[in-house]
């Protein structure tokens, strides 16, 4: 149940956001999209941090960690 809380997100917004586009996870384009957003779930950011062994796949589990704690919001 638990894992499978999740959250919308606007992908374009946030890979504005980021230094490079190799933070952003390629799971997150995977998300199923439900109404107007892709939704993430928590299942999908602990995958991520199961492969966080690198440089790379922490700032990919950053980027994760952080559109799964804001979603949509723009603040």
């Amino acid at each position: 149940m638990v894992l499978g809380q999740a959250v919308p997100f606007d992908a374009e917004r946030w890979t504005s956001l980021l230094p490079s586009a190799a933070w952003w996870p390629e799971e997150l384009d995977a998300c199923p999209v439900s109404g107007r957003w892709p939704r993430v779930d928590r299942r999908t950011v602990f995958g991520l941090a199961c492969r966080a062994d690198s440089a790379e796949g922490r700032h990919r589990l950053l980027v994760a960690t952080l559109v799964w704690g804001c979603g949509t919001k723009n603040s």
